[in-house]
């Protein structure tokens, strides 16, 4: 369970890597975008899905590694690929190659997150 985080900050200081192709929004040229995949819309729609899925989504938000991602917000798409990548077994960068970067990392993004939340308790004081 340890290696998650760890694969998730070697990730956030990896070489830049292609970005994905965004969709254009559609125009009357254009063919509509396709509907929201039915586990999306199931788990957001007001009680529908089914069980397992429902079970299965609120199994992932309880993850040690769902709490943490919070401080990668910015980089959520890129935290999702890098699961992706992890759960088919091919990673994008040598993790091993990146291991002594994330002790360093995970410190200075630690003390952001920590200089961000003392500045807003300030400013409510």
């Amino acid at each position: 369970m340890f290696l998650v985080p760890a694969v998730l900050m070697a990730q956030g200081t990896a070489p830049s890597l292609p970005r994905p192709k965004r969709a254009r929004a559609p125009t009357a040229n254009t063919a509509p975008s396709p509907p929201p995949s039915p586990l999306r819309a199931g788990i957001r729609g007001a009680g529908a899905g089914t069980d397992d899925q429902k079970t299965v989504y609120a199994l992932a938000s309880r993850l040690p590694v769902a709490g943490r991602v919070r401080a990668f917000a910015a980089e959520m798409e890129l935290v999702k690929r890098a699961l992706a990548d992890a759960a088919a077994g091919k990673p994008a960068v040598d993790v091993n190659e990146w291991a002594p970067k994330l002790q360093p990392f995970g410190q200075a993004r630690a003390a952001r997150v920590a200089e961000k939340q003392k500045a807003a308790s300030q400013a409510y004081s």
